[in-house]
């Protein structure tokens, strides 16, 4: 089994042989792939400015994270019971 500092050696010497002949370094295979066309837009810079038009905003902090979370999970047991009530009233 080849040890790290021996594999370090070969990568450092294949990059330094490639850039004496000039080759090009091996590309990443996710840039060179095209990207397909989902029909999905990005709307971030037409809805940015209406109110919350995210169901969940990004946080750095955990503890807000944590609550805006709960706050959503509150919101949608209220769709839900209000939903079960409607079909209540109907049947």
């Amino acid at each position: 089994m080849a040890s790290l500092a021996s594999v370090a050696r070969r990568i450092r010497a294949e990059r330094e042989a490639a850039t004496r002949t000039g080759a090009p370094e091996p590309a990443d295979p996710q840039a060179l792939r095209p990207r397909r066309d989902t029909g999905e837009r990005h709307r971030g810079r037409e809805l940015r400015h209406r109110r919350l038009w995210s169901w969940l905003r990004p946080t750095k902090r955990y503890d807000v994270f944590a609550e805006r979370l709960a706050a959503a999970e509150e919101q949608l047991n209220e769709q839900r019971a209000a939903e079960l009530g409607r079909q209540r009233e109907t049947a």
